[in-house]
């Protein structure tokens, strides 16, 4: 008869002085997990004891349950969060009692946006599931460094049309695995849970790149008309999140073409010069909503002044991440 023994472990995490995180387990010794949910989140990792694995998982949202092995000292994390188990030696099954959010009690991971994805994952097409929000169809992008930013705006082939009235910028259009708008509410939504930045990946004709983050970006609700939060600029290709005369676009209002909020006296920003929905001031820098062509007036045309203003841009890519 196998020898059983189970042990309750509480980890205290301290930030500061008034904040404390508790995270609780329970180690059973010579029981082995052999659910077969390691579909959905699966990460081998070398850990010197069960309490290194019991560690490691802890610091991971996905790992609900954890099997270390005593000989190998390898602690396999899975994202199954009632596993079922078997007796065997030198082996011991580490299960998170406080589980993170699941689909159901199978347990399949849910993400509250792109940032969840485990490291394993691969860019592409997932539902995340915000809070306080019903679920939503996003397309996942995983950067070099395995983090996955939530894409909400792509430019590739000029086959969806961009200039658009206000319910379809609210409400988003496209295809979210070709060209799209992800929508305003979900903007809103999105970044009124925790703090975000954001991203700008822009392409010009002789696949010449360049990026720009800031640090801080939210969007308000439909009340405020989609007011922006914006600042911390950082990359490559300057700072384009301006008006014509070089004021930051932070607490502007969004504008499309039946409505009008910019700053500007008696004329539309987005009819008479930029031809897209976006935040605008006194008109648009970083037009990377405006019309896909290679010609005419290029304060229509898709743009991004400090980079490339004379010259035409072929892709344009806008994705958040939160911070937190």
């Amino acid at each position: 008869m196998q020898n059983y023994h189970s042990v309750n472990l509480f980890i205290f995490f301290g930030v500061g002085v008034t904040s404390l995180e508790i995270k609780r387990f329970s180690i059973e010794k010579n029981a082995t997990d052999i659910s077969d949910g390691f579909n959905v989140f699966q990460s081998h990792v070398s850990a010197k004891s069960r309490i290194d694995c019991t560690l490691q998982c802890s610091v991971i949202n996905q790992c609900c349950v954890a099997r270390y092995e005593d000989d190998t000292q390898k602690c396999m994390m899975n994202s199954k969060c009632y596993p079922s188990k078997e007796p065997s030696n030198g082996i011991s099954t580490i299960q998170r009692l406080e589980p993170p959010k699941c689909h159901s009690l199978e347990s399949s991971l849910q993400l509250l946006d792109c940032s969840d994805l485990p490291e394993i994952a691969s860019s592409g097409v997932y539902t995340i599931y915000p809070e306080n929000s019903a679920a939503l169809k996003v397309y996942c992008e995983k950067t070099d460094d395995s983090v996955g930013w939530t894409v909400v705006q792509r430019r590739v082939d000029g086959k969806v049309y961009f200039y658009r009235d206000w319910e379809s910028y609210k409400n988003g259009f496209g295809d979210i695995s070709g060209e799209f708008w992800l929508g305003n509410e979900n903007l809103h939504i999105l970044t009124s849970s925790r703090p975000y930045m954001v991203r700008f990946d822009l392409v010009d004709l002789s696949n010449e790149k360049a990026y720009a983050t800031y640090s801080e970006f939210s969007v308000q609700n439909e009340t405020s008309n989609y007011r922006l939060h914006i600042s911390g600029y950082g990359g490559t290709a300057g700072n384009s999140m301006t008006d014509y005369r070089w004021n930051s676009l932070n607490g502007r209002m969004f504008t499309t073409k039946d409505r009008d909020n910019d700053i500007r006296d008696g004329d539309n920003s987005a009819t008479k010069f930029t031809r897209s929905g976006f935040w605008h001031g006194n008109g648009l820098n970083g037009n990377i909503n405006g019309l896909y062509q290679y010609g005419g007036n290029r304060n229509h045309r898709m743009t991004w002044r400090t980079w490339r203003w004379t010259t035409l841009i072929r892709s344009t890519r806008m994705m958040i991440k939160p911070t937190c």
